[in-house]
């Protein structure tokens, strides 16, 4: 590597074209300027083709405006070389370093007609060149294309998914999926990108349980009948359970069992089975009282595949 000139203005003529360079710089400070000068150097100083020279940059924008660039530098040196003089110093001192112009003329003809096979890409770009001439050295297929931001692939991926896994499956279903995993075709993609490019893992997913439209017709059954018996039954609970010491305070708060009965009767006026049991639904569950009560003797009744407190009485 050649010696750091720091705070020195960058003379292109003084960069050597063998070894490794490194030209650094800020935005706005004319890297792109200074590539085309040492392009035209390499064309002339270093006799090599504009397929022999490769140029690197970050965006298609950015390439597509250095090929421009490129293009017109070797326009004004040519023009430049023809002339005997220009008012460009950079082009000016090209004609006063050229021994031969006629030569030179006819090599930068020679790259602005063979320009369009110039090496200029994107990081993406040159990466997919390299793999598409080295197809079966690197054992990938002659199609393949580079995707430089897999997002949008992702999303697609799971919008089809998405599309294919709900729009046809039963409501109760859909809204599990959305009320308690809280799945969105956003999130999902979120999720799936966190293994992108990670091939070393597997999806061990357990298999679909063969009774589910069975499960979902007794989950309708239970929920039509506990709507229909609801309204009857639940002042019954709901005296017990405010007058009762037996429930634990730092469990149970008396004040809110009051609202219980009016939201679960609202749960059960969808027509739709909710399989997302309400707190209130939670609250009543046997193994939730049987935690949160000191004794306190019950009787349940099974509804909604839970143990759902139905009536509960004290013995007489």
């Amino acid at each position: 590597m050649s010696e750091p000139l720091l705070g020195k203005p960058l003379d292109p003529f003084a960069v050597p074209l063998a070894g490794l360079v490194a030209v650094e710089a800020s935005a706005g400070t004319g890297k792109t300027f200074t590539i085309t000068q040492l392009y035209v150097r390499l064309l002339l100083e270093a006799d090599l083709t504009v397929d022999e020279i490769l140029v690197v940059t970050y965006t298609k924008a950015a390439t597509a405006e250095l090929r421009g660039r490129l293009r017109d530098k070797l326009a004004a040196v040519r023009e430049a070389l023809e002339r005997g003089t220009s008012e460009d110093p950079f082009c000016r001192t090209v004609v006063e370093r050229t021994r031969d112009r006629a030569v030179a003329t006819r090599t930068i003809e020679r790259a602005l007609h063979g320009f369009d096979e110039a090496a200029v890409f994107t990081i993406h770009g040159f990466c997919q060149r390299v793999l598409a001439d080295r197809a079966f050295e690197s054992g990938i297929l002659f199609e393949t294309a580079l995707v430089p931001d897999e997002r949008e692939l992702v999303q697609e991926v799971v919008d089809d998914f998405w599309r294919r896994t709900f729009y046809g499956a039963s409501p109760g279903f859909v809204r599990w999926v959305l009320e308690q995993e809280r799945l969105t075709p956003e999130s999902l993609a979120r999720l799936v990108r966190t293994h992108v490019g990670r091939s070393y893992r597997q999806i061990d997913a357990p298999a679909d349980p063969s009774d589910v439209a069975d499960l979902e017709a007794e989950l309708a059954a239970g929920w039509t009948g506990l709507r229909a018996r609801w309204a009857a039954e639940w002042p019954v609970v709901e005296r017990m359970l405010r007058a009762t010491t037996a429930l634990k305070a730092n469990m149970y708060k008396i004040a809110a069992i009051p609202g219980w009965g009016p939201a679960i009767a609202q749960m059960l006026a969808d027509p739709v089975p909710d399989p997302c049991l309400s707190k209130p639904f939670d609250r009543l569950r046997t193994t939730r009282l049987a935690a949160g009560t000191l004794g306190f003797e019950r009787r349940f009744l099974p509804a909604l595949g839970a143990e759902l407190l139905l009536v509960a009485r004290r013995p007489a």
